[in-house]
């Protein structure tokens, strides 16, 4: 290997060294601080499988809904029209009244071990950033005291005679699913659990300390950004440097065997 080879070569190694050293500690620092302020992305995770005890309809997701409506009459300017609602309607007219809404009510079971990195997730997190969507369950474990009554009707389950033309006093039950989008600068840790700022009492002190490390956190991460850019416009000039020189060695040598 040639001496300009060889210095090229060692500077290369220094350079990537050096950068990597700092980026390490500079990352450790930011971590440590992200950790606190999370300004990183953070993934709500649990293992635990929910279960509706009475239709046995389970879900391994962050939270799981049922949802159950009865076909009433509500008063509609002067007259009267069939609505679903998962609460009594008062119609205020004999003719027109509701029976009792039945023993089934709504109900929502939340994961108890839900976690970012290990800590608990406060249980407002997820009733205040998660998403309900709609789910078809499976309803081969529904108990026979069920089953007699209700039948599948689209996504859930019903109690009417005919579907396609419920009558008042019908009931009909769905489930969702809670979903919880990645989270970033929207929850903080605060006694050894995830919660939302605004439910988090923090004295004059720690909100200070916090800013501080928040935007210490940022200015290690650009940093370490600046530093990353550098090993490659680095890189790419040792390397150009490197092919300019070849280029020059083939050209001398080529000149010189021409003269000889």
């Amino acid at each position: 290997m040639s001496m300009h080879r060889r210095f090229a070569a060692i500077g290369l190694a220094l350079l990537f060294l050096m950068t990597t050293s700092v980026e390490h500690a500079l990352a450790d620092e930011t971590d440590t601080a992200e950790r606190l302020t999370n300004t990183e992305p953070k993934t709500i995770q649990s293992r635990q499988t929910l279960r509706d005890p009475e239709i046995r309809v389970e879900s391994r997701k962050l939270g799981l809904r049922r949802q159950v409506e009865m076909l009433q009459w509500e008063r509609d300017g002067d007259g009267f029209v069939k609505v679903w609602r998962d609460a009594p309607v008062v119609s205020g007219d004999v003719q027109h009244s509701n029976p009792p809404m039945p023993k089934l009510q709504n109900a929502v079971w939340l994961a108890s071990d839900a976690n970012i990195d290990g800590q608990q997730v406060d249980p407002g997190v997820l009733m205040a950033l998660g998403q309900w969507i709609r789910v078809r369950p499976g309803f081969s474990r529904v108990p026979f005291r069920w089953s007699r009554r209700f039948q599948p009707d689209g996504d859930g389950l019903s109690d009417s005679d005919n579907p396609l033309n419920p009558q008042v006093g019908d009931v009909r039950m769905f489930w969702s699913e809670l979903f919880v989008p990645t989270l970033e600068r929207q929850v903080i840790l605060a006694d050894g659990k995830w919660q939302l700022p605004g439910t988090v009492q923090l004295d004059e002190a720690t909100v200070r300390a916090l800013n501080r490390q928040l935007q210490d956190a940022q200015q290690r991460r650009s940093l370490r950004d600046l530093l990353s850019r550098m090993w490659t416009l680095a890189a790419f000039g040792l390397l150009t440097l490197l092919i300019v020189a070849r280029v020059v060695l083939i050209r001398r040598a080529r000149h010189n065997k021409a003269r000889d």
